[in-house]
């Protein structure tokens, strides 16, 4: 049985240490590699900007429904709060 641990072992540093664990190293360097110098810079400067328009629109829908809200609070005079539209004849 200590020969087959033996082979396994010897198995599994040929491996690590051949072609195999050559390209997992690369493989596992390229994920450590920094950005290079622009493409931080430009990546922040591309979500900022998605941000602000983010921002502008929340802001119009913000005012959208403080408007609603007011026309709303304001309620309709008369009895046409009670009476439902009349109905339209669909053209055929």
């Amino acid at each position: 049985m200590g020969a087959f641990w033996v082979a396994l072992s010897a198995f599994g540093i040929a491996v690590f240490l051949g072609p195999v664990g050559q390209a997992l190293g690369s493989y596992l360097e390229s994920r450590r590699r920094p950005l290079p110098p622009g493409a931080d810079a430009e990546e922040t400067e591309l979500r900022l900007a998605h941000l602000e328009a983010m921002e502008a629109r929340v802001a119009e829908l913000e005012e959208r429904l403080d408007f609603a809200e007011r026309m709303l609070a304001r309620g309709l005079p008369g009895p046409e709060a009670d009476t439902p539209p009349e109905p339209v004849e669909s053209a055929r």
